[in-house]
């Protein structure tokens, strides 16, 4: 336990012995000065819970010392008590008051009543410096609070811009197809009869239209769930090799019109991570579907499957048109594409890489992109293997 500092000052070392003797305590640290000079030394690097100063002392007397005590903020406060062996009625009396003094003891001093008059200042002490440290911590978690608000608030403010954002691109992602079929439609509908081809040309276009509307509508509904938290991860153990087959065989499908050649060129055997494997077939034919969108035609797209000590690393690359560096860190970013131009041309809303970023971070992995402009892209994700292939 911390003891409790107090301050006696007295000229004489015999009366600073009598009084060392009767507050004697476990609980209080004595400290003693032989004059005023050394008192006010004492206080400069020490708190007190209360001083006992004699009245009568060469060069600094009491009074003179208390005077000195007061006119500084941190000891002002401190309790004297004067100690003084002059009559109660001296007028000396009413100046030590004037000064600050809190209580007199008169000499010869009474033991019992001098240590209950410190144990209350003690006391009394220890109940400041409890509030104090009470409105510390009170005023730390203000602050912490504040700077949690603060934080909060910045979210919020962000939030509103990203939501406005968010539903400026939805709007343009929505009327730009609408925009299209209905011009379409009309473009096709005025003047004069048309061939039955045209007409079947322009409602083939209108199809196109749709199906990519429909995957937007799907997107987005996918993102807002995910942000919402209804969507359920259901983990269990799946074999990586196993869905890049499947995604493989429907990544050649989507491949035919474009002559592009989809291989799984490099396959570790048996690795198994903990994971939802319908979410997981999902993020690998988001990212082979964008390496053949943005495949010229004839190219190829290369799956791999590797493996170090705790990892399962699924690589997809393409030799097709690239990203620039300056590119690169936005786009898992919503609605972003480098060339909205050659995207939209390509049916793309921007929405993939956002959804595949946030299955790669469900599974608690890790999703990374690196390209050259003009000779193709890599995107590398890595997923925790599960125990079972760890061993």
């Amino acid at each position: 336990m911390e003891k409790t500092n107090i301050l006696l000052v007295d000229d004489h070392p015999k009366n600073l012995v009598a009084l060392e003797a009767i507050l004697d305590s476990s609980e209080y640290h004595l400290v003693k000065a032989t004059s005023g000079k050394e008192a006010l030394r004492c206080l400069l690097n020490q708190d007190f819970a209360v001083i006992l100063l004699d009245v009568r002392m060469p060069d600094l007397d009491g009074f003179e010392t208390a005077a000195l005590i007061k006119e500084r903020e941190k000891s002002r406060r401190i309790p004297i008590i004067f100690l003084t062996a002059v009559d109660k009625t001296d007028p000396s009396i009413f100046k030590g008051y004037s000064i600050g003094a809190v209580d007199y003891m008169f000499k010869p001093l009474s033991p019992t009543i001098l240590k209950s008059k410190v144990a209350v200042f003690v006391d009394l002490y220890k109940k400041q410096e409890e509030i104090i440290q009470l409105n510390q911590t009170l005023e730390r978690r203000v602050a912490e609070r504040t700077s949690m608000l603060e934080i909060a608030n910045k979210k919020l403010e962000e939030v509103g811009v990203l939501k406005g954002e968010f539903f400026a691109d939805i709007s343009h992602e929505l009327r730009t197809p609408l925009s299209v079929i209905r011009g379409e439609a009309e473009v096709t509908l005025r003047g004069k009869e048309k061939p039955v081809a045209e007409y079947k040309k322009a409602l083939q276009y209108i199809i196109l239209l749709t199906e990519q509307l429909n995957q937007l509508v799907s997107d987005l509904l996918f993102l807002a769930r995910s942000e919402s938290g209804d969507i359920r991860i259901d983990r269990r153990q799946v074999p990586l090799q196993e869905i890049l087959t499947h995604v493989c065989r429907e990544g050649e499908t989507l491949a035919i019109k474009k002559e592009i050649k989809v291989a799984l060129t490099h396959q570790d055997q048996d690795i198994l991570v903990q994971g939802d494997a319908q979410r997981l077939k999902q993020l690998f034919l988001i990212l082979v579907d964008n390496a053949i969108k943005y495949s010229n035609p004839g190219g190829d797209v290369r799956i791999s499957l590797q493996r170090d000590e705790k990892c399962g690393r699924v690589v997809v690359s393409d030799d097709g048109i690239g990203v620039s560096e300056e590119a690169l860190p936005y786009v898992f970013k919503r609605f972003y594409r480098a060339e909205k131009a050659g995207s939209m041309a390509r049916g793309g809303a921007g929405l993939g890489l956002s959804i595949a970023k946030w299955i790669v971070e469900a599974h608690e992995g890790v999703i990374s992109v690196s390209s050259v402009v003009g000779k193709g892209s890599t995107v590398t994700v890595a997923l925790p293997l599960s125990e079972k292939t760890k061993s």
